[in-house]
């Protein structure tokens, strides 16, 4: 009472609102807090409005608000190498001592290495040392010097190319006779006959001469094939097991080998089965075999040994002649052989398709079962 008193602040009366023309866009100044929490009390105030800098255009009441910084995600401080150059001398004014020792004695860090407050993954590695090996870190390699590249003074051995050698061997072989087909069969047959040296393919030669098959004949590509890059002892071996398996004189296997130069590709135990075939149970003398060798090129159980019961079946009933050569026989294709054996007795022997099918599968049937 006895104070003098002071005046009582009126609220200030809000801004009118702006509006430019036809456009839709005004801007208002926010309501003080006292008269906004009177209007509404369960409300929170709004936000102050984002200043507006000074030249831009006032914002719309309508326009989306700005992210308040509390929205924003936060993001941890980034560290950033600290490194200062270190002062560069000046030649023309000398430090004296007393500078010199007031001046601090931290070292001078190099431009680009983070200092100790950067994270651990940004600092430089130590010198190798245990403590550095076992952290993981590990110091550069530098490059030994005293290792040096082989030296190429020395010659080395020069070869012919691959192209030479495949045209000398092709002229060696046409050569002997042999044309671009027959060169053809054997390099896919032996693909090794096209890179071999000089004196191979010479031995290779004067072997198949060995065996009574000379350059031009019509089994030289085959004899080449059989005597191929093998020893001489080793063809002397097959010899000796040709002759044994199919009772062979040195004559008839001379004979043998000259007309079917592959008969010596042919094993020891398959050469032993098909003799004993053809000489105990088909009656033939081994001077006959050794003038058809060709014979012995054909499946036992798919070709020889059934034609041999359709043959026999049909002399025996008396539906073929007695002078009917069995190797003819076996050298028709089977179309061939059911046409002139098969088919034409099918009235007589109604059954005789049907027994030579199971034959080439290995069975016997019950009619070609003689006694």
């Amino acid at each position: 009472t006895g104070g003098a008193r002071s005046p009582i602040p009126s609220p200030p009366s809000p801004s009118p609102c702006s509006a430019s023309g036809a456009a839709a866009s005004r801007t208002c100044s926010p309501l003080p807090s006292p008269l906004a929490a009177t209007l509404s009390p369960d409300s929170s105030p709004p936000p102050p409005p984002f200043p507006h800098p000074p030249d831009s255009p006032s914002r719309s009441i309508w326009s989306t608000p700005a992210a308040s910084p509390e929205h924003k995600r936060s993001r941890p401080p980034q560290s950033f190498p600290t490194s200062n150059p270190p002062p560069r001398p000046t030649p023309s004014s000398p430090s004296s001592p007393a500078s010199a020792s007031l001046a601090p004695t931290s070292p001078p860090s190099s431009r680009g290495i983070p200092s100790s407050s950067a994270p651990a993954w940004r600092r430089p590695c130590p010198p190798s040392s245990s403590s550095s090996r076992a952290s993981g870190c590990r110091a550069p390699r530098s490059r030994d010097s005293s290792r040096s590249l082989p030296s190429t003074s020395a010659a080395s051995p020069s070869y012919p190319s691959l192209e030479k050698v495949v045209k000398r061997n092709v002229g060696l072989l046409r050569e002997c006779t042999l044309g671009a087909c027959d060169i053809g069969k054997l390099a896919i047959s032996l693909p090794r006959m096209l890179t071999a040296n000089v004196e191979q393919i010479r031995a290779m030669v004067a072997s198949a001469e060995a065996l009574g098959v000379p350059p031009g004949c019509a089994m030289f590509r085959q004899a080449l094939r059989s005597v191929a890059l093998v020893s001489e002892e080793k063809i002397a071996t097959k010899l000796d097991h040709l002759k044994k398996a199919t009772r062979w004189s040195d004559a008839d296997a001379g004979i043998a080998v000259s007309r079917w130069p592959s008969v010596l590709s042919l094993s020891k135990e398959t050469l032993q089965r098909k003799s004993d075939f053809f000489i105990a149970e088909v009656g033939l003398e081994p001077a006959y075999i050794a003038r058809r060798p060709a014979m012995l090129s054909f499946s036992l159980e798919g070709r020889l040994r059934p034609r041999y019961y359709v043959m026999r079946f049909l002399k025996e009933n008396g539906l073929l002649d007695h002078d009917r050569d069995y190797y003819g026989m076996v050298l028709c294709s089977e179309k061939v052989f059911a046409e002139k054996f098969i088919c034409p007795h099918k009235e007589a022997a109604p059954h005789l398709p049907e027994d030579y099918v199971a034959a080439r599968r290995g069975e016997m049937p019950t009619n070609f079962r003689f006694i």
